[in-house]
């Protein structure tokens, strides 16, 4: 997967994750746009970098999310989910996995 040289090896990983590990089955941007279901709480994604802590897993989705390549939907029981966005994915529709 070729993804834009703004991300870090961190932020590639994460992103990865979120691409392969859909609720919907898209094997593509396209797709994904489609059906969004890219959502990951920070416990799904706790262990997609090793050796990562909660902090450090915390610096990357924020960094993330200033990009905007992910959105935060803030949840009244404290189980936040990160998604990606809808308009990265439209910007980058040829991407496949």
């Amino acid at each position: 997967m070729k993804v834009e040289k703004i991300l870090t090896m961190n932020e590639k990983t994460i992103l990865d994750y979120m691409l392969k590990n859909n609720g919907c089955g898209a094997r593509s941007t396209v797709d994904l746009i489609e059906d969004n279901y890219s959502y990951q709480s920070i416990a799904d994604l706790k262990n997609v970098i090793e050796g990562f802590n909660k902090h450090q897993l915390g610096g990357v989705l924020s960094s993330m999310l200033q990009k905007g390549i992910l959105s935060l939907d803030e949840r009244d029981d404290d189980c936040d989910l990160f998604f990606i966005n809808d308009t990265w994915l439209e910007t980058h529709k040829t991407l496949t996995w």
